[in-house]
């Protein structure tokens, strides 16, 4: 069915030419009088204007639809709004299951589907779901021409479970579970199957969920400006040059400004410094004398002790990564030449923060320091060169 209107003789008609036309009916040009246009707005797409309906009956004809046979919806759902934190109205375009079952059908691909099956929280599926609780998931397989297997879907019931406010189930859901998340898991599956007709079409049983209350934000409070100050003073006191990055190391991900700490956070960075402070090893600024003999072995307190027996290396805590910069920094390298350093001792292994180094590995990058800083290898332009004999070899 292809549907145009106008608001009145003066006013331009709308029209939305279908634009698959194998999956339209039988093309009916219709002009809708403004008594009409408001008759849909009352009943079929209730609240509506004038392009909100436009675009509802574009989405008619995309899909051949009927929305007097109740296979397509104009829906005006409150959405909750992340950055205003509050709730918005706004008009949706829902199909129901029929509708969907419509589209695959007259796709001519359609060949049919596996299931539903349900299953409890111990994984195990059946055919029919028998017992009082409601089923933890539902999985249907639909059937598509010059597939080789199903496409398989599966729709878990807390996921799309509509729920009111005070967190209970809505009457269907509670009455008929097994039916209701079954029908979402077939409409993912119609939708995996068929993924250009029904792109952005979603059915009235998967968008239940929708208007759940979702639980309160919890902002959680953040260093002030002062409080980071205070923080970054007390790092440089136990000797960390760079707070942001020793920050990072500590908590594993990258941090831009102390700010961005929550308290928790900003006293494990602390404590971390603490603990550095108190085990850091005592570096030379300059190169050690020069003796002819080459010593791999790092100070034996620069790290803890090697992985057990039988397990994967473990990687370098925040305060260990912290120490290994003086001994490079003593070795002659810039501090934003460290990473690169660390990757071509190791042979080229991707290194972008210190603590992703295990011990062993720690302990090699420590020990061509230990060479660098002896004059034994060079470090020329972000290159590692080495002995003649030892790049032979």
């Amino acid at each position: 069915m292809t549907m145009s209107f106008r608001s009145d003789e003066k006013s331009p008609e709308l029209a939305t030419a279908p634009t698959t036309p194998q999956l339209a009916a039988p093309a009916t040009q219709q002009a809708l009088t403004r008594d009409q246009i408001e008759l849909i707005k009352r009943t079929i797409a209730k609240g509506a204007s004038d392009d909100e309906l436009q675009l509802f009956i574009a989405q008619c004809n995309r899909t051949g639809l009927d929305p007097f046979a109740r296979q397509i919806y104009a829906i005006r759902r409150r959405e909750f709004d992340q950055e205003s934190n509050s709730w918005v109205e706004k008009m949706s375009v829902q199909i129901s299951i029929d509708g969907a079952r419509l589209i695959a059908q007259r796709s001519g691909e359609y060949m049919g589907q596996l299931g539903p099956f349900w299953c409890g929280p111990d994984g195990v599926w059946k055919d029919v779901w028998l017992a009082k609780e409601p089923p933890a998931a539902a999985k249907v397989g639909v059937l598509r021409r010059g597939f080789a297997e199903p496409l398989w879907a599966v729709a878990r019931f807390d996921a799309y479970a509509a729920r009111k406010k005070n967190g209970d189930l809505t009457r269907m859901w509670e009455q008929m579970p097994d039916v209701m998340i079954a029908k979402c898991a077939e409409s993912l599956a119609i939708r995996r199957a068929f993924p250009q007709e029904l792109s952005g079409l979603y059915t009235a049983e998967e968008m239940a969920q929708a208007d759940n209350q979702p639980a309160p934000r919890r902002d959680v409070p953040r260093l002030s400006p002062a409080k980071a100050q205070g923080l970054a003073e007390k790092l440089a006191a136990a000797g960390v040059d760079h707070a942001e990055e020793f920050a990072s190391d500590v908590l594993g991900r990258r941090v831009e400004d102390l700010t961005e700490l929550t308290t928790g956070e900003a006293l494990r960075v602390f404590e971390a410094a603490q603990r550095a402070a108190e085990e850091v090893v005592d570096v030379e600024s300059k190169p050690a004398a020069d003796d002819g003999q080459f010593a791999p072995e790092p100070p034996e307190d620069l790290f803890q002790d090697e992985k057990p027996a039988g397990k994967r290396a473990r990687t370098l805590t925040g305060p260990e990564a912290q120490r290994l910069p003086a001994k490079l920094a003593a070795a002659g390298l810039p501090r934003d030449e460290h990473h690169d350093f660390a990757s071509a001792v190791l042979g080229g292994v991707a290194v972008t923060t210190l603590t992703q180094l295990t011990v062993p590995e720690a302990v090699e990058v420590n020990a061509t320091a230990d060479r660098l800083a002896r004059g034994e290898v060079e470090w020329r332009g972000g290159e590692l060169v080495l002995p003649p004999g030892e790049e032979a070899a």
